[in-house]
């Protein structure tokens, strides 16, 4: 599992991939990502955030959010959506888990 500590940027990736050939795809709409603190809280400016297409077919990129002071240690969850009109919108298919510590504090 990742670890950040205060001021870290994480950088969150996700591949598409059709789910039949497994080959990666563009969405037709859009990726979005979640992130959320270890009691369900949103941590970024708006519930949901764009991710930004890394000029190769299917592959996202987010690093946008900033780890602050005020972010307590845990375990964060970072949650994909993908809004196909091609397929219906799915997520789950990149639920990602990473820790937050804080210098001084020991994370168990």
């Amino acid at each position: 599992m990742e670890e950040y500590y205060v001021n870290a940027k994480p950088y969150f990736y996700y591949e598409n991939k059709n789910r039949v050939t497994g080959a990666l795809v563009d969405a037709d709409t859009s990726v979005t990502i979640a992130v959320y603190d270890p009691f369900g809280n949103s941590v970024l400016a708006s519930e949901t955030e764009a991710m930004t297409t890394t000029g190769t077919t299917g592959q996202y990129y987010y690093n946008s959010w900033t780890v602050l002071a005020t972010h307590m240690s845990g375990v964060y969850t970072a949650i994909v959506t993908v809004n196909d009109t091609s397929d219906v919108t799915r997520s789950g298919g990149g639920v990602d888990q990473f820790k937050i510590i804080r210098i001084g504090e020991r994370y168990v």
